[in-house]
């Protein structure tokens, strides 16, 4: 009885290890192949999030947005890249996060460059966050 028990419960456990395993080592899905719950400019987004700040987060968050602009700026780092998108509000934006595998869709752009991004909303602090971003054009 007792060995039916602790057979039972390791194989339980390395079950659980293997679904632990799955799931850290799984890959994000791509925004890209998301279709964007929402379709807007820089500027609109932005402004929701200043309008209200509770009710934006509602509407957007973890939500795949899709938004054009200009760029403002390009910074590059080790794991990705930032493109700041500008907006009708000289002092706040859209920061869109690049992963390293989209690299080589970005590598061409240069400030002032007018672009569609698909990414997932992260929130707002000073500025609109999209992470996991993809270019759409």
């Amino acid at each position: 009885m007792k060995r039916k028990l602790l057979i039972g419960l390791g194989l339980l456990f390395l079950a659980g290890a293997g679904y632990g395993a799955y799931l850290y080592f799984k890959k994000a899905e791509r925004v890209m192949h998301g279709k964007a719950a929402f379709s807007m400019t820089t500027s609109q987004l932005l402004s929701e999030f200043e309008q209200n700040e509770d009710s934006a987060n509602k509407k957007f968050l973890n939500q795949i947005i899709e938004v054009s602009g200009t760029i403002e700026s390009i910074s590059p780092d080790s794991t990705g890249t930032n493109i700041l998108l500008g907006t009708d509000n000289p002092m706040a934006g859209v920061n869109c996060r690049f992963d390293k595998e989209v690299e080589s869709k970005i590598k061409h752009l240069k400030v002032n460059d007018s672009i569609k991004v698909k990414g997932q909303c992260s929130g707002y602090v000073m500025d609109a966050l999209l992470s996991r971003c993809d270019l759409v054009r």
